[in-house]
């Protein structure tokens, strides 16, 4: 099982939006082939989301491959995600995207 936690900045992105970006998110790395739950949280002053997925895919015949580049992966992924869904990066190259941090990727 691996997880992402996906951060914005408070007052930028509604709970709706921010769960259709968490969603995207996760079927764009784990290309739909990976079984995958989320759960957004609104109980902190920002937005966050915990999207789980399981590590073996959905033919149960191959496992997740996490390699060292995955994190930048993901950077990419969200920023892009941003850009289309007209959410300002205010930083897209830096390690605080405009406040769309994905703090890990861990097994």
């Amino acid at each position: 099982m691996y997880t992402i936690i996906q951060s914005f900045k408070p007052g930028k992105i509604s709970p709706n939006d921010a769960n259709r970006l968490s969603f995207e998110l996760a079927m764009r790395f784990i290309k739909g082939q990976h079984q995958f739950v989320m759960s957004p949280h609104t109980d902190k002053a920002y937005i966050h989301t915990h999207i789980k997925f399981n590590s073996i895919n959905l033919d149960c015949n191959v496992k997740f491959w996490n390699v060292k580049n995955s994190a930048f992966v993901l950077h990419w992924i969200n920023d892009e995600l941003c850009q289309e869904g007209g959410t300002i990066i205010e930083n897209p190259s830096g390690r605080g995207m405009g406040g769309h941090p994905i703090r890990d990727v861990r097994q």
